[in-house]
């Protein structure tokens, strides 16, 4: 942890360290704030500050929880904690520290940075990632390959090309909502999927019949078969 001299040379160290603060106003990025706390002056305790982000000026008091927390901070010199502003931005706080020759705690480094936009970020970037990784397919998704598989091998995240591409991505969508493995497919299983791309628009693409036959491991005349079914059903 850094050490200030004696006591006669402390004041002096403390300014020596509030200048280095000062200037580093004009290079910070938005939402980051260092403060200098001189242990000597609390509660007032802030002697230099440079960023924007709680609005405080040299003079004003220090964080409640700082000070609750700068007694935790032991050997190893610092200390990190979060609290939300008042207008419900959450900060990270790291507080350094500053202890004399003699080994007394004078002063605090701390450095304070608003979380809140890298957690909307994080939380778009999740909502994307989950959207693809969790098995929900979009339209436009579709495997590389222009041949029907029965099952989901993983996200296919490629937009598709053509008409066939399309229908790949329904029957493998609509194989992934049955929930069950084409080989343990009941007739009803495969009924039922049969039924969703039939009400989806699905058989007025050229040779669907075919494909999903194929996906499903059956003749494209028990596909024929399910549509009469689903057919006499609607009637």
């Amino acid at each position: 942890m850094p050490c200030l001299p004696h006591s006669e040379d402390r004041n002096s160290a403390v300014e020596v360290i509030a200048s280095v603060v000062a200037q580093l106003d004009s290079v910070l990025p938005i939402g980051v704030e260092v403060v200098l706390h001189d242990f000597d002056l609390i509660p007032n305790s802030i002697v230099a500050i440079a960023g924007e982000l709680t609005n405080r000026e040299v003079g004003d008091p220090s964080h409640s929880m700082m000070l609750e927390r700068v007694t935790d901070i032991g050997k190893d010199g610092f200390v990190s904690f979060e609290s939300v502003m008042m207008d419900g931005r959450k900060v990270r706080s790291t507080s350094i520290e500053v202890r004399d020759l003699d080994g007394a705690a004078v002063a605090a480094l701390s450095v304070n940075v608003d979380i809140s936009p890298w957690e909307a970020m994080r939380d778009l970037v999740d909502s994307v990632l989950h959207g693809v990784s969790g098995g929900q397919k979009h339209v436009g998704e579709v495997s590389n390959a222009p041949a029907v598989s029965a099952e989901l091998d993983g996200p296919s995240p490629n937009f598709v090309r053509n008409v066939d591409e399309l229908a790949v991505l329904m029957i493998r969508r609509e194989i992934a909502a049955a929930g069950v493995a084409v080989k343990r497919m009941s007739r009803a299983d495969k009924l039922s999927v049969v039924q969703r791309l039939n009400d989806r628009g699905f058989f007025l693409i050229r040779e669907a019949a075919v494909q999903i036959a194929d996906a499903l491991e059956v003749t494209r005349f028990t596909v024929y078969n399910y549509l009469k079914e689903i057919e006499s059903n609607d009637a």
